[in-house]
């Protein structure tokens, strides 16, 4: 997905369309947008999931993911206030349904890899380190600092990783980690 000024043009009038009544609009902004939600997806379910590669898994989840994510949109559109946003909300999205749908496809991982426990089942330290990640983090960043965060401290991708799944630039993710880390600075300042 390009992004262009004439991209952005076109989608605020697709948009605009949309939250005017235009039934053709959302199937306008699905056909620009469809690629880029399918890609977010793939990349996640790739980079997360890579005790899963099979590819008819593979496309099942981005096909699932995409579904959701437009689900979405039809519904919480109106929230929107921004045009522009729309593809980042709706990666963002897709990001959200990747992330439940993979901590509900955990279990069953677990229990048909029985055989070879050892490999499935995170150590006991890296177990720990999410808990306290989730209890700790979740609570005292915003919604996108915590997902960057997710990303870097818990599925340890690189900066050039995490830019691409959340589909924004490297410094933007740079950004929201050290906004992140100054705000759980603090909180450790304050309980000192």
């Amino acid at each position: 997905m390009s992004e262009t000024v004439n991209d952005y043009l076109k989608f605020e009038e697709m948009f605009a369309r949309l939250c005017a009544g235009d039934e053709f609009a959302f199937n306008d902004i699905y056909s620009a947008t469809r690629e880029h939600v399918a890609k977010v997806a793939r990349d996640y379910y790739y980079t997360k999931l890579g005790w899963a590669r099979e590819y008819d898994c593979a496309e099942d989840f981005v096909e699932e993911v995409v579904n959701d994510t437009y689900f979405q949109l039809s519904r919480y559109f109106r929230s929107i206030k921004e045009p522009r946003t729309v593809p980042s909300w709706l990666s963002q999205t897709a990001i959200r349904i990747c992330y439940a749908k993979t901590r509900a496809l955990r279990p069953d991982v677990v229990s048909l890899e029985s055989v070879r426990a050892e490999e499935t089942i995170p150590a006991e330290e890296d177990f720990n380190k999410e808990l306290v990640f989730e209890s700790i983090v979740r609570d005292h960043v915003t919604l996108l600092q915590y997902m960057t965060m997710r990303l870097i401290a818990i599925d340890e991708m690189s900066y050039e990783e995490a830019a691409e799944v959340l589909g924004c630039p490297v410094g933007t993710v740079k950004s929201r980690v050290n906004a992140a880390r100054k705000t759980l600075g603090n909180l450790d300042r304050e309980a000192a």
